[in-house]
């Protein structure tokens, strides 16, 4: 049995899925770090903010050896040409893995974010009487599986990735 539109022309199932923006994030957030994983998550973060600044400190220091460097070549002093040629790698080698750990952290952090909203979800899902409001929703909570794999399906299609 569906729902028939209210007076102004709207169904009742267009406005819990026309929810503003900021109300949107705002419900995400809330699930996902209220979830068992959400200390995880603010970890994760800060270890992120922390390796991108040491990542920025370390291009600007050797942005900064690039003087010394070419200082050394122009005088032909081996010695400080072999120093500066050390100093290089050892800046490019902490880069590198600054870089590494950066792109670990990324991986982990989608990780446990998905981990989180599942989780959310999954508590969510499975309150009380959670499946007899879902059913009466209309439309929409009939079978909610299906509609999404359906706007899946459409989005990947409009983008050509199916």
């Amino acid at each position: 049995m569906e729902r028939s539109p209210d007076i102004s022309g709207k169904s009742p199932e267009g406005e819990a899925t026309h929810l503003g923006l900021g109300r949107q994030i705002g419900l995400i957030t809330r699930t996902i770090f209220g979830s068992p994983v959400g200390k995880m998550l603010i970890f994760l973060v800060v270890a992120m903010i922390l390796v991108v600044a040491a990542t920025a400190y370390g291009q600007i220091r050797l942005n900064s050896w690039n003087r010394p460097f070419y200082d050394a070549l122009s005088r032909r002093d081996l010695r400080d040409f072999l120093y500066q040629l050390g100093v290089f790698f050892l800046i490019a080698g902490c880069v590198l893995v600054l870089n590494v750990a950066q792109r670990w952290l990324v991986e982990t952090l989608e990780l446990k974010l998905r981990e989180g909203l599942v989780l959310g979800l999954l508590h969510d899902w499975m309150l009380p009487r959670r499946a007899f409001w879902l059913a009466n929703v209309g439309t929409m909570g009939v079978n909610p599986d299906h509609i999404s794999h359906v706007r899946h399906h459409r989005i990947t299609a409009a983008k050509g990735l199916h």
